[in-house]
């Protein structure tokens, strides 16, 4: 049977894992969440584009030997720079 869970009290708990941000409180996830490491003390940023925009970017993903993130990576830290901040866009 499925435990049923409570979203404000997860997204609390989210909140207040981000706030104290050490390895011990990543590492007590439950069991059953997987987390890649690769992931851990990241957080996802997404958006809903035109096929096209998703068709080009991997387009230039192609022509760069790069992934989709290094992609997306360099244009938010082109975007950073144009408005005056430190490109702090790491891939990896």
């Amino acid at each position: 049977m499925d435990k049923k869970v409570n979203l404000a009290q997860v997204f609390k708990e989210n909140e207040e894992q981000q706030e104290t941000n050490t390895p011990e409180t990543v590492e007590s996830a439950p069991a059953n969440q997987k987390i890649a490491p690769s992931r851990i003390g990241k957080k996802n940023i997404s958006g809903y584009f035109a096929p096209e925009v998703h068709r080009q970017l991997r387009v230039i993903a192609a022509e760069e030997d790069k992934n989709l993130q290094d992609v997306l990576g360099d244009a938010l830290n082109a975007l950073f720079e144009q408005k005056g901040k430190p490109p702090i866009a790491k891939n990896g």
